[in-house]
């Protein structure tokens, strides 16, 4: 094996060092020359966000604002009247349909026991009739008649009396609309029993109303509201709660189920009508559990302002009573806007 002196080896060594030292410094100064960089392109980049009085502020250039697709408008005034928050239960309607088959059948009896004693009656009648004519009715005929036409009177009288006490039972438990409904086999009922429409208890405020409210609004599980329709106030306070309460038909559908607790909004007694704004549903943007917009001030400038969903509208949009009127407002592209605010600042970490 061919061997090398000691200051041969020692010479490549130190040449291996050098190439090394050599391709580090490189490295870092590459590295420094790129972090130079950076900070010169971050310091001369736009500064769109900066505070106003405490308030940020973003500001966009016309060409900025037409990237980001954001749009504007400005909002009239609107008059609303004030609405409350109400809970409303959908109700199995089994217990209903057992009540209308209960009244019907008090009902049948009680025609059943009227045609029997009209029946008997008349026959007792036209006997009498004819014995009096001296026509051959005999007298024990004439009281065979007369007692079926009493026992007959004595049983319409217990199934008159007992479809009545039904009835009252079921206006004490439904309320007088929705029993006539059941008595009559109304339109109505047949629309509940074919599943068109649903019954719904409304349990109103605390502080109850002279009249009743015609309508209520409810949000369905499938995020679209949908009106009901107000058919009586109720004869038994909701078990949930010790205040008024009434029946409301709500038409089927959009994910509603008997049993379903929902929120629904009933307007507020009048004289209660309020000034505002109605907010689009596009122009609201969430951030840290809160409602917000963006106001434009001035061309190119926005600033993000909290407002209150407390008052949904069932055409879309949030009524919002302290909101002036007038004020542009971001109805496209908040949300652009609101990542940018919300920007680490240049130079940070």
């Amino acid at each position: 094996m061919k061997t090398f002196p000691g200051h041969v080896r020692l010479g490549r060594l130190v040449c291996l060092l050098l190439v090394c030292h050599a391709f580090f410094a490189g490295g870092c100064a590459k590295k420094d020359q790129d972090e130079a960089e950076d900070k010169t392109a971050t310091a001369s980049a736009p500064q769109r966000v900066t505070e106003v009085g405490d308030e940020p502020v973003v500001k966009l250039s016309d060409d900025e604002i037409k990237r980001a697709g954001v749009e504007t408008a400005v909002l009239p005034a609107a008059t609303e009247r004030a609405r409350r928050h109400v809970l409303a239960v959908i109700v199995d309607l089994q217990p209903l349909f057992d009540s209308a088959a209960a009244l019907a059948d008090a009902q049948a009896q009680a025609a059943k026991a009227q045609a029997a004693l009209a029946a008997s009656g008349g026959e007792y009648e036209r006997l009498k009739k004819l014995q009096t004519q001296g026509q051959g009715a005999s007298a024990k005929d004439l009281e065979a008649a007369q007692a079926a036409a009493s026992a007959d009177e004595a049983a319409n009288r217990s199934a008159q009396t007992a479809w009545q006490v039904r009835r009252a039972a079921l206006e004490h438990q439904w309320g007088p609309v929705l029993t006539e409904w059941m008595a009559d086999d109304a339109a109505e009922f047949q629309k509940l029993v074919k599943g068109e429409t649903l019954l719904m208890r409304v349990t109103g405020p605390e502080r109850g109303y002279r009249s009743p409210p015609a309508t209520a609004d409810l949000l369905r599980p499938d995020k679209q509201w949908t009106q009901a329709r107000f058919v009586s106030a109720a004869s038994q306070a909701a078990p949930e709660f010790q205040s008024e309460t009434w029946w409301f038909l709500i038409d089927a559908g959009g994910g509603l189920l008997p049993g379903m607790n929902v929120e629904a909004l009933v307007p507020a007694e009048e004289g209660t009508a309020r000034s505002g704004v109605i907010v689009p549903d596009p122009a609201v943007v969430w951030w840290q559990g809160n409602a917000w917009v963006f106001v434009q001030t001035a061309k190119g400038v926005f600033t993000q302002r909290a407002v209150s969903t407390d008052q949904p509208e069932p055409e879309g949009g949030y009524f919002v009573a302290d909101f002036p009127a007038g004020q542009t407002v971001v109805v496209r592209g908040a949300q652009v806007l609101l990542s940018e605010e919300n920007k680490p600042a240049p130079g940070g970490d």
